[in-house]
């Protein structure tokens, strides 16, 4: 379950496209659907402004930079599981994120962390996880050569 201000993404266009959809182009996305005027904001990253907690799953509302999204509800269904913002935070083992230190020695340990997980995941080629200088984030910098594991 996401909490207030965490950042998430919207699903993509490409799930939108391909999932099943209702006779009004709705797609079932847990507790609710995902509307054809939801649509307009796949791929968005958002902000958690609130979240209500019903007997089929939590319902979020949302902030999406510089758009109107009242009148819609959210479902963890409709937010890509695949985005982490790591401009914002680490995600943790829970789905929350954890805000960001900024302190440089528990900043490069937490980049070693992110770093043996992606090793794990990922092969790269001349690719590093390193630290912004200005801003103190971490990036990532390389090319990705195949997927090893995919936790969905």
């Amino acid at each position: 379950m996401y909490k207030t201000g965490d950042k998430v993404r919207i699903q993509p266009r490409e799930w939108y496209e391909k999932s099943l959809k209702n006779t009004a182009g709705s797609v079932q996305a847990g507790a609710d659907l995902f509307t054809k005027k939801m649509s307009v904001f796949c791929g968005r990253e958002a902000t958690i402004i609130s979240c209500a907690r019903t007997e089929e799953g939590p319902l979020y509302s949302l902030n999406i930079k510089g758009m109107n999204t009242s009148g819609f509800r959210w479902t963890e269904g409709m937010f890509d599981p695949h985005y982490h913002n790591l401009s914002a935070g680490v995600r943790s083992q829970t789905g929350g994120l954890k805000p960001m230190p900024t302190s440089e020695d528990t900043l490069n340990g937490i980049m070693e962390s992110i770093n043996k997980h992606f090793r794990r995941s990922f092969t790269v080629v001349d690719g590093v996880l390193s630290v912004d200088p200005v801003n103190k984030t971490p990036i990532i910098k390389g090319n990705l050569l195949t997927i090893k594991n995919l936790h969905v």
